[in-house]
């Protein structure tokens, strides 16, 4: 047995703690990357990553996870990419009193004690909260230095079960190695983007590195971040939030990302029956916003596009046709070949195209995108349209017609398993 902490003199005995088997590792990094989350290993008895990590976009095979977790003794991280979320509480006197605040979302989320007493509490978020926490940051990052932690959705990662370090073991207190991580649902209203504690953590020795999650000289620290930004409280609704969520990343996609604007306004309650007159300043705050990534710049052109798109949403934002089949999907008795796959999210892709076969009927193709699917599974894009690959092959599915970005249509495909 491996273990660290060895006695020193006549200095008390430190506890003996149980490395980890390489398989354990390597169990719960291939658990991470089934859910479209990028797997660290750190170096043995460290929170440092075993290897380069930062910007590796593709998830690696299981193969490869296992070769590099059997060549000894090693910890495991989760990169905080994917939508996938982490509140820091260094403090464990301010996750109690977030606790008591907040009891149904700590019983609903992943929670874990760390080596130094703290608690990490994860999830994962949606696009629109995830520019909100973004507006909060003074780094523009979903990444907000707290007086009692941080909380962490991008550019680091976060050591989890069943990692040990030489000073402790990060144990599960509401974790499960094989349960779909958890969504964070309404992150604002959470209390996870809020500071609990009255001193702040943060001390003149030294500040703490969080992409790397060490010890590093000492540097003025970020002004920790006591509240959640202006919009957060209400957030006018999510306005904001909504404006942040469907800013284009290029050209291209301006009247698609015009059409969710109107379908996240339809799902503002304030919003709903609005005449789409009343929205104008919301609009132009967008168009301001996107000007720099799109190419059609003039606000005559974005008004009439937002017009068309109001009149013609059928759907708010998650009340859907396909947001609601994908909840009947996960409620029914899932398919029997979904039995041949051990991964919960491959299983619900499964049930899933099921129910979409359903609707378009006997032998009528569906349109399904990677996008979609991963959105919907809790994945990353990339990794759900692997798998949509890797169900063509199995048989499962049949793909029809193959979407192109240019047109904005996705691919068709027969579902073939029966059920």
């Amino acid at each position: 047995m491996v273990t660290f902490g060895a006695p020193t003199g006549e200095r008390q005995r430190a506890p003996i703690r149980r490395i980890p088997s390489p398989d354990e590792i390597a169990d719960a990094a291939v658990w991470l990357r089934d859910q479209g989350i990028q797997p660290v290993l750190l170096k043995p008895g460290e929170k440092r990553p075993a290897g380069r990590w930062a910007g590796r976009k593709l998830l690696p095979f299981e193969r490869e996870i296992r070769r590099k977790a059997g060549r000894g003794p090693c910890g495991l991280a989760a990169a905080n990419s994917h939508r996938f979320a982490v509140r820091d509480f260094d403090d464990p006197a301010a996750f109690q009193r977030w606790r008591d605040v907040h009891p149904d979302v700590a019983e609903a989320l992943f929670v874990s004690r760390t080596p130094s007493g703290g608690y990490h509490v994860a999830g994962r978020c949606d696009d629109a909260d995830l520019g909100c926490a973004r507006a909060c940051s003074a780094t523009g990052k979903a990444l907000l230095y707290l007086g009692d932690g941080e909380f962490r959705a991008e550019a680091c990662v976060t050591a989890i079960p069943p990692t040990v370090l030489t000073n402790g073991t990060y144990e599960p207190v509401n974790w499960s190695i094989g349960d779909r991580i958890p969504q964070i649902h309404d992150l604002p209203g959470s209390g996870l983007l809020e500071r609990w504690n009255e001193v702040d953590r943060w001390d003149e020795g030294a500040v703490k590195d969080t992409k790397n999650d060490t010890k590093s000289p000492p540097t003025p620290p970020p002004p920790p971040h006591e509240k959640s930004c202006e919009h957060c409280e209400h957030c006018e609704d999510s306005v904001e939030v909504a404006i942040l969520g469907c800013l284009p990343s290029g050209p291209g996609e301006r009247r698609r990302k015009l059409f969710e604007l109107a379908r996240r306004l339809k799902a503002a309650r304030e919003y709903a029956s609005a005449d789409a007159s009343e929205l104008r300043d919301i609009v132009l705050r967008w168009h301001q916003q996107a000007l720099p990534a799109i190419q059609t710049k003039g606000w005559a052109e974005t008004w009439s596009d937002f017009l068309d798109a109001w009149r013609n949403v059928r759907f708010a934002a998650g009340s859907g046709a396909i947001e609601a089949a994908f909840r009947r999907a996960v409620a029914s008795v899932p398919p029997a070949i979904a039995g041949q796959y051990d991964s919960p999210p491959v299983r619900s892709l499964i049930a899933f195209a099921r129910e979409l076969q359903r609707i378009a009927g006997d032998g009528k193709a569906f349109f399904l995108d990677g996008r979609t699917a991963g959105r919907l599974i809790g994945c990353d894009q990339t990794w759900a349209a692997r798998m949509l690959r890797m169900l063509v092959v199995d048989g499962v599915l049949r793909r029809v017609s193959t979407g192109q970005r240019a047109t904005g249509k996705a691919s068709e495909y027969l579902y073939l398993a029966g059920d």
